[in-house]
């Protein structure tokens, strides 16, 4: 992620304004490209369906061994466009947005 999508993310508050529902390309225009897209599949452990993509944002990264102190945000995306999770790591922990 580039130094200005950073700086936007931290003072803007650009991942404040992700909500669940929202189009990806309307995600992309306040946060700025992912750093990594990767697909999503359904919870299943036999022959899994892809259901859409993850994009990810990484914030920092101060371990030799990412993500162990990364902090970093999943985005969601179903095959329709939309967001379907926001998932934060700060500090070695996960938090779930509303």
């Amino acid at each position: 992620m580039s130094q200005a999508t950073h700086e936007k993310l931290r003072s803007c508050g650009g991942l404040e304004e992700i909500r669940i529902g929202m189009q990806a390309e309307e995600t992309v225009a306040i946060t700025g490209s992912p750093d990594l897209i990767r697909p999503l599949y359904e919870p299943r452990m036999l022959n899994p369906k892809q259901i859409g993509t993850t994009r990810w944002y990484y914030l920092s990264i101060d371990a030799p061994k990412p993500p162990n102190n990364a902090q970093l945000v999943r985005v969601s995306v179903n095959h329709d466009g939309r967001v379907t999770a926001i998932d934060h790591w700060f500090e070695h922990g996960i938090n779930k947005a509303e």
